[in-house]
């Protein structure tokens, strides 16, 4: 039998307010009868800790990309931390009742964002890897028109802001049980309804049954 909470990932291009609605969601599910929540940044981080430019501070788009032979290694490694760090300690928790948010998801966003991680590998490697490992039960990506995530936070050019949301919807039309939530609303709105995109998938779900 499958966990009864989901495992829930949000995406979205920088300035969307993903630090914000997770915080906000966990205390709301907080009140809840989860037996607690918990946030995954990018990765489980258990064989290996995230270091600068692994999808960390933003300057790393000013490094180049690594080789092929060190970009497969590292997705090797991203591959092996999902491994035994969702088997070691996440599907513990879920199995104890807990909620798992992601934010972010490494390899969702290496085929959006190679760059955060400085991979130059090919897109079909990390489809392949995403067969690999656990992936997430839900994906809701926070999405606003390009002007709106740069007057929020303007670290990204206009055309990487706008190739990084074109990527992202065009990725979320792939993916099975995913949804798409306006953030170019007030915060209370937007976390109401990304919780409820929770609820609606716990009571769909046969996990629940």
């Amino acid at each position: 039998m499958l966990p009864p909470w989901p495992w829930v990932v949000i995406l979205g291009v920088d300035g969307s307010g993903k630090s914000s609605v997770l915080r906000l969601l966990a205390e709301r599910f907080a009140a809840t009868p989860v037996a607690g929540v918990k946030i995954v940044h990018r990765r489980p981080a258990v064989i290996y800790s995230a270091r600068y430019g692994d999808g960390g501070a933003v300057t790393h788009y000013g490094k180049a990309a690594h080789g092929k032979v060190k970009s497969t290694l590292k997705l090797g490694a991203i591959i092996v931390d999902w491994l035994f760090g969702y088997w070691s300690q996440l599907a513990y928790q879920r199995a104890k009742g807990y909620l798992l948010f992601s934010d972010r998801h490494s390899l969702l966003d290496l085929l959006v964002d190679p760059l955060r991680y400085r991979y130059s590998g090919p897109p079909w490697m990390v489809r392949l890897a995403m067969r690999c490992v656990p992936m997430p039960d839900l994906v809701l990506l926070l999405d606003a028109p390009v002007h709106v995530l740069l007057a929020r936070k303007r670290e990204l050019t206009p055309e990487e802001a706008t190739r990084q949301r074109n990527a992202y919807l065009d990725l979320m039309a792939t993916l099975p049980n995913s949804a798409i939530i306006d953030v170019a609303r007030p915060l209370n709105q937007v976390v109401a309804d990304a919780e409820q995109r929770v609820l609606d998938f716990v009571k769909w779900s046969p996990q629940r049954t």
